[in-house]
């Protein structure tokens, strides 16, 4: 049986604009990178939520139904997405600064449920992103 290759995905900058207006931040215009290592543990170790995430990855990107800066993993931004199936959210988490070829990177993708989504809404972790 031979192995699965995961490659490399390379996006353009779609949320940095978001993230920079929401936080305050000042974020360079960069694009976002999915590595082929994270590509292949999200799509190993979040196996259930990989077609979903893969699926709405660019869109959580471009337009994210809440923005955070992640609780407990300090340097990483939140994008959550509602998409339309069984009560659960696409997470992705980006990272605040650039990673060797210069671009954010993805650190992760998964889903959620709405609970957490409430839950981190409540603790203000979560916001809707100023447009």
């Amino acid at each position: 049986m031979s192995k699965v290759s995961y490659q490399a995905i390379e996006f353009s900058s779609l949320c940095i604009d978001i993230a920079n207006r929401t936080f305050n931040l000042e974020m360079e215009e960069r694009s976002i990178r999915m590595s082929s290592k994270v590509h292949e543990k999200i799509a190993t170790k979040h196996a259930g939520d990989y077609e979903l995430c893969m699926r709405n990855l660019e869109l959580c990107l471009a337009s994210p139904t809440y923005i955070g800066l992640h609780p407990t993993h300090s340097g990483k931004l939140m994008l959550v997405r509602r998409v339309m199936t069984d009560e659960r959210l696409v997470l992705i988490a980006v990272g605040l600064e650039p990673d060797g070829r210069g671009a954010y990177g993805i650190a992760s993708a998964y889903c959620i449920r709405e609970e957490k989504v409430t839950q981190w809404r409540e603790a203000g972790q979560l916001v809707p992103p100023r447009r």
